[in-house]
């Protein structure tokens, strides 16, 4: 499954990476392609790292899997969004990991 890996970067250690890092090898060990913004260059700049990753999301993207306090980043709330609109499910890590596909969506406010 092609998989965006979405996480709060700004204001942690090292913009989170290692633990973005961390679930993405974890993701790809259960066979999953996974695109982690960890991996971008660091010299770009926020508006065009985050728009490659939305143009991803668009056109790769079958799955979103969000790591916690996902919804204080508002990087990540723009890819949830972005998910949403296009119908493509959004899992938290820990329930994805847990159960697959099968695991309970995230809930967006106005969404059914």
């Amino acid at each position: 499954m092609q998989l965006y890996l979405s996480g709060p970067m700004r204001g942690f250690k090292d913009l989170n990476r290692p633990r973005l890092n961390e679930f993405a090898r974890l993701l790809r060990e259960r066979g999953h392609d996974v695109r982690n913004p960890a991996k971008n260059d660091p010299s770009l700049d926020l508006p065009h790292a985050l728009s490659m990753d939305l143009d991803w999301i668009c056109t790769e993207a079958e799955g979103v899997v969000v790591l916690p306090a996902w919804r204080g980043s508002t990087g990540s709330c723009a890819e949830v969004a972005k998910a949403i609109a296009l119908g493509i499910p959004v899992w938290p890590i820990a329930a994805f990991m847990l159960d697959g596909k099968r695991a309970v969506q995230v809930i967006w406010p106005g969404t059914t």
